[in-house]
């Protein structure tokens, strides 16, 4: 492959890909957007007949998640201040382009999924304020915030029925599971979801447009599949039909057809689905992740995000007559090919206990040979590596690196059992699972055992000081990005919802002190024997900069070949162009030295 620099392709913009991004105008003329072509998270209007896109919004902060009120007149999008996730909901008044901030100065934290309600007058979000975070109905004029959920668990997802009778949303309830709760939204009692076996592990709530039934994803058969339940007769109606994990559903303005992806090994498909006959169409526009399918008002197509490891994110239109593509936006520069980029293969290994772990593996073009090897560690850990656009690793593999990412028990994608198998084995049967992918490129052939490398952001920024002290013989070099390494510290300085996973999925510190202790590399730095990199931001809410600080003054205390940085304007991860080149240019130079 060509060899493009850091800087030219760390400049390549790209569509915001995973929820929220995206929303269609009721009118059907324009999609919104946000995507980063001016090097900042902007919202960007995007016509969908023809016609340049138009940046609606300015200024250093990051915007996401734009939604069109019902009536056409107002657009909602999020904004943060420095990346530390306390959103202000801001309107733009789409006739006349004035800006307004209808939460401003909060001190909340919000999810990006939030929804309108019929009138245009009132939206429905999730926010931490009280100290839980819980669906709460916002008055865009007066700024007022009204409770509406009152339970114990945190809440994501709300979803106001068209006929503004109903909010339905999503809360974090046992272990991984969540569950799909319906409520008055002018307050009342909750309903459950459920069928005769009791509450479903469910979440992505959507409204038929009639109000009258509800899709979902669920896990009745250890796999995610897009269901509909029916209000009036609490009967569920299950669509898909996929081994592979499907979800993001989005109903049809008629109500007959259902649009959702299907997940196969973190390729991303569009299936359209009719209600009634159970008929189903699939459609891609190649190998990738298509991401967040919406019908256009008339239901002649479908608009979504797509991406895949030679092409970033962008807009593109299905025309479901006659299958026809076409790409809205263009972030791709024209003297850059998809062609000059490398496509990932599947490849296979057992983990120590026998458990089978699948991985894309990125190759140099050429006959294969034992070159450095990077093992690229996904965060979440309930996340996937997909075959996605990730431009460090086209940059690793043009050093001429074969880099592996595992998809390590934790992982999504490949049922729910196999999601929750690192389940109080944080940092222990996962950290294996990695290191069984580095001896498998050693086996093939691929790697050079004295020069493989580990690296990965958050959780995987976490997985690269476990692997570091766990399997020092293991690795040559480290780089961990905004990676926590202390599971007490962590666990006391945690937001409420990011805590109760750590509760659910890793237990009490009270209760389970050596477990804690033992997952920690905090207490077993002197055990490395590579030199190590760390890069986090001091805004970070998940993995918070301190983490970062204690490895640092411990490394140097034990006089430990080591590189820290820490932004002062990021959070978890690194919004700003800026900071994201500065970052990865120090990251690309200390591979380079040590790999």
């Amino acid at each position: 492959m060509p060899k493009h620099s850091i800087s030219s392709l760390l400049r390549i913009p790209f569509v915001y890909q995973w929820p929220g991004g995206l929303d269609v105008s009721p009118d059907g003329e324009r999609a919104a957007v946000a995507w980063n072509k001016s090097g900042a998270w902007e919202i960007w209007l995007v016509p969908l007949n023809g016609g340049k896109p138009k940046k609606i919004t300015g200024g250093a902060e990051s915007k996401h998640a734009p939604r069109f009120s019902p009536d056409g007149k107002k657009l909602a999008y999020l904004q943060d201040t420095d990346g530390d996730e306390n959103f202000d909901v801001f309107i733009y008044d789409l006739a006349g382009g004035q800006t307004r901030n209808a939460m401003p100065d909060t001190p909340d934290a919000l999810y990006e999924n939030y929804s309108w309600s019929p009138d245009s007058r009132h939206i429905a979000l999730n926010t931490n304020r009280g100290g839980r975070f819980a669906i709460h109905a916002l008055d865009t004029g007066t700024g007022e915030l009204r409770r509406v959920s009152h339970h114990d668990y945190s809440d994501i997802e709300p979803a106001w029925s068209p006929d503004g009778k109903w909010i339905a949303f999503a809360a974090m309830t046992m272990g991984q599971d969540k569950n799909i709760f319906i409520v008055p939204a002018d307050g009342g009692e909750a309903r459950e979801v459920a069928d005769e076996s009791g509450p479903l592990d469910a979440n992505s709530p959507r409204w038929s447009p009639d109000s009258r039934r509800l899709a979902f994803t669920a896990t009745p058969r250890g796999h995610d599949d897009v269901g509909v339940f029916d209000l009036e007769s609490g009967a569920i109606q299950w669509i898909g039909a996929e081994k592979w994990d499907e979800g993001y559903a989005e109903w049809g303005p008629d109500g007959g057809r259902l649009a959702y992806t299907v997940n196969r090994e973190g390729n991303f498909v569009i299936v359209v689905a009719d209600v009634q006959t159970g008929r189903r169409r699939t459609f891609a526009v190649e190998e990738g992740c298509h991401a967040e399918p919406k019908f256009t008002p008339d239901g002649k197509f479908i608009v979504c995000v797509f991406h895949n490891s030679r092409r970033p994110a962008d807009l593109w239109k299905l025309d479901l007559a006659t299958g026809r593509w076409t790409q809205l936006t263009r972030s791709l520069p024209p003297s850059v090919k998809p062609s000059d980029f490398v496509l990932p293969e599947v490849v296979q290994w057992k983990a120590p206990d026998g458990l089978r772990i699948s991985g894309l593996l990125f190759q140099p073009k050429g006959r294969a040979k034992r070159r450095p090897a990077l093992l690229y560690v996904h965060g979440g850990p309930a996340w996937q590596t997909m075959n996605a656009w990730t431009p460090t690793v086209q940059l690793f593999v043009s050093e001429g690196w074969t880099v592996l990412c595992p998809n390590y028990r934790g992982s999504t994608g490949y049922g729910k059992e196999f999601q929750t198998a690192n389940r109080f084995a944080l940092g222990q049967a996962d950290i294996a699972d990695i290191v069984a992918g580095a001896d498998y490129l050693v086996r093939k052939g691929l790697a050079d055992p004295a020069r493989i490398g580990i690296t990965g952001g958050s959780y995987g920024g976490y997985m690269t000081m476990v692997g570091l002290t766990k399997y020092p013989d293991k690795f040559c070099v480290g780089s961990a990005i905004v990676p926590f390494l202390n599971w007490f510290t962590e666990f006391e300085s945690e937001r409420e919802d990011l805590r109760y996973w750590d509760l659910e999925n890793m237990g009490d510190p009270k209760d389970a002190p050596d477990r804690f202790r033992d997952a920690s590399p905090i207490f077993f730095l002197d055990r490395i024997a590579a030199p190590v990199q760390m890069i986090a931001g001091a805004n970070d809410p998940r993995c918070p900069a301190a983490e970062t600080q204690q490895a640092d003054e411990a490394l140097t205390r034990l006089g430990k070949v080591h590189e820290t940085v820490i932004f002062a304007d990021e959070g978890h991860g690194f919004l700003k162009l800026k900071n994201k080149l500065r970052a990865y240019q120090k990251q690309l130079r200390f591979l380079r030295k040590y790999l």
